[in-house]
């Protein structure tokens, strides 16, 4: 191939790839203009196809587990003013939305629920912040807990299955 005609064929083959380029870019845009609007926000999960309304009741109790046993007897009184923190977490671990923040009252005990927009894929972790002055006995996170995958049979609101109490106990250093 003489040089004139190389150089053409280069140049052509260079302005293909430029236009294809531009066209791969234009796509890719729409694709994220398509993603931020249907995501993520506490109403609109990131999948926003399967949006179903998932609820939930908690409870826990925060206590000074004396015997390092991680069950509340009697004589171990309840641990006001820990922190619970709920997150829900859409497919790979993001977050989804703010998370619900609780504090334990002067029995040591904490009440959270939730009715918002969950898709299938979407986790729940629930995690509490230590103290100072304190020393867990009892893991400090719970969790994931997913949203049940939705059937026919399953019509209506999916709840998430979580332990009818989660106690957390801790020690005084």
């Amino acid at each position: 191939m003489p040089p004139n005609q190389a150089i053409q064929w280069f140049q052509q083959h260079v302005r293909i790839t430029a236009v294809v380029t531009v066209l791969l870019l234009a796509a890719l845009l729409a694709v994220l203009v398509f993603l931020a609007a249907i995501g993520p926000t506490a109403d609109k999960p990131f999948t926003g196809f399967t949006s179903v309304k998932c609820t939930y009741n908690g409870q826990a109790v925060v206590f000074l587990d004396n015997d390092g046993d991680g069950v509340q007897q009697a004589d171990e009184p309840g641990i006001a003013g820990v922190k619970l923190t709920v997150k829900h977490m859409v497919p790979l671990y993001l977050d989804n939305g703010t998370p619900q923040v609780r504090v334990s009252d002067a029995t040591g005990h904490i009440t959270f629920d939730s009715d918002r927009n969950c898709s299938v894929g979407d986790t729940l972790i629930i995690s509490f912040t230590l103290p100072d002055g304190y020393s867990a006995v009892t893991p400090l996170t719970f969790g994931p807990y997913a949203i049940p995958n939705l059937t026919t049979e399953q019509p209506g609101t999916p709840l998430l299955t979580i332990p009818s109490v989660i106690s957390v106990g801790l020690r005084q250093k």
